[in-house]
């Protein structure tokens, strides 16, 4: 919660300084994502002691996490994050989706394996 204007500033300037940096629209994504499904505890003690959070939705990190396959059709991280927060909007179709074609690609970074790992995990939880 402390560090969450930090994060977003850093993914904003990375942005600004290229805007086609797939990966600070992954960070964006997963940042709106987490901002937008704190639990309400967390949001109550943000607004008492940081003075309430940054803004984010889930719309807004299923748009950054596009943007972010768009310019990087085979980002397997991408991918998953784009599966993981349709799971929690409840779109589990489109989560099985995105989670099949994570779980589909060629690993081409080290933390790869992972994503493909917990994408296959994300498939049995919504069911596919």
């Amino acid at each position: 919660v402390k560090l969450s204007r930090e994060v977003k500033e850093s993914g904003v300037k990375a942005l600004e300084l290229d805007p086609d940096n797939s990966k600070a629209h992954i960070l964006m994504g997963v940042y709106y994502r987490e901002i937008a499904n704190l639990n309400w505890a967390l949001k109550m003690f943000a607004n008492t002691f940081f003075g309430g959070l940054p803004e984010g939705t889930n719309a807004d990190a299923v748009r950054e996490l596009t943007k972010a396959i768009e310019l990087d059709p085979q980002s397997i991280r991408a991918r998953f994050e784009l599966g993981k927060t349709y799971e929690v909007m409840g779109r589990n179709q489109e989560a099985a989706d995105e989670y099949n074609k994570a779980a589909e690609r060629t690993p081409a970074d080290h933390l790869d394996p992972k994503y493909i790992a917990e994408s296959k995990v994300g498939l049995r939880r919504v069911g596919e």
